[in-house]
């Protein structure tokens, strides 16, 4: 969703505003890896959230926090919340973007 508005103006040829997003024709060009995607409701609630960044899916449900390193991890078997205090923090950061 956040990269639709950039899409539609650079398809269109539309007068450019501030978007947070970025065109999907710049795929090739933009590393799309390093921005922090944030999520939430529709995945866990009203009281839940998450990010992911650079391979790292942080999640708050209900106060408690855990975060995974998806390339080692996909099943999301094992919590580095208490390890990676870096990527913590980053993950909190992404939420309030």
């Amino acid at each position: 969703m956040l990269d639709i508005a950039p899409t539609l103006t650079k398809t269109y040829e539309l007068p450019s505003f501030s978007f947070d997003g970025w065109p999907l024709q710049d795929l090739d060009t933009q590393n799309f890896y390093d921005r922090p995607l944030a999520f939430g409701r529709p995945l866990y609630g009203n009281d839940g959230w998450g990010s992911l960044h650079q391979g790292y899916k942080y999640i708050t449900h209900s106060g408690n926090e855990k975060l995974y390193y998806l390339p080692n991890d996909g099943e999301e078997r094992r919590s580095l919340a208490k390890k990676q205090s870096k990527q913590l923090l980053a993950g909190r950061e992404a939420l309030s973007k």
